[in-house]
């Protein structure tokens, strides 16, 4: 896992590194800015898992640089502030954690620890789904367009439509249906409907991510849609699913 620190308070950056290593050692890789312009520099080069970053810095501030990095890095906010405006603003840009000063370590390790499970939990989700996926490809592996849509399938875990999928093969979308369809037996929107829906349990049942969170990685513009798509596939709704079915298992 690749952390990037920011705080311009050197003893406070270097404490965080030294626990988060001596917590997971050779599982967390860290690297340390005293600025928000460094560290965006580095974002944009390098793309970490999680960003833990003070709001009060020099040259860039750590709610400013929230809002200028890729939504998918985990976050966790260190404030001296407790004012209510500020934790507010960090809720709004869908941080993982809003952490005052001085940081109780056993408050920020709780937290991380959180985010550490979560992308464990992802990378077992692709494991998953490749598997998934591998069950599908004996009606088609003499295909190489069947096989190259398995493969983006697995890219985006999910993530796909057939708009995509005919763009990136340079196919017409409804020429690409018939060949699906004749060399696999299903229609393809139905068995995509049944491959998300399938990622979405593990995610309900593996990871603490919210319904939101998981129709986003789905590729879904809104929660009602995912579980609209979710309750057709399953019977439940993903909340009576995650609270009531799982419990019962």
């Amino acid at each position: 896992m690749f952390v990037f620190i920011a705080d311009d308070d050197k003893y406070l950056r270097e404490g965080i590194a030294t626990f988060l290593k001596k917590s997971y050692g050779s599982d967390v890789s860290v690297k340390m800015f005293a600025n928000g312009v460094d560290a965006l520099n580095a974002i944009r080069k390098n793309v970490p898992d999680v960003l833990i970053t003070d709001i009060k810095m020099p040259l860039l501030d750590g709610l400013t640089l929230v809002s200028e990095i890729d939504k998918n890095i985990h976050i966790i906010i260190l404030s001296a502030y407790r004012d209510f405006e500020f934790a507010k603003q960090a809720i709004s840009l869908r941080v993982d954690a809003f952490i005052t000063k001085p940081i109780d370590l056993d408050e920020l390790g709780a937290s991380f620890e959180q985010i550490y499970r979560d992308l464990s939990c992802m990378k077992n989700s692709c494991s998953g789904l490749s598997i998934l996926l591998d069950e599908h490809c004996h009606a088609g592996k003499e295909n190489s367009i069947i096989q190259r849509i398995y493969d983006l399938t697995k890219e985006e875990k999910g993530n796909i439509s057939l708009n995509l999928l005919s763009s990136e093969l340079s196919m017409n979308s409804s020429y690409l249906s018939v060949v699906f369809k004749e060399k696999t037996g299903k229609n393809f929107n139905r068995w995509l409907r049944e491959i998300k829906a399938t990622v979405a349990k593990y995610y309900l049942k593996e990871t603490s991510r919210t319904i939101y969170q998981i129709s986003e990685i789905l590729g879904y513009c809104d929660a009602k849609s995912f579980s609209g798509m979710f309750k057709k596939e399953t019977g439940y709704t993903p909340i009576y699913y995650r609270k009531k079915v799982l419990s019962k298992e």
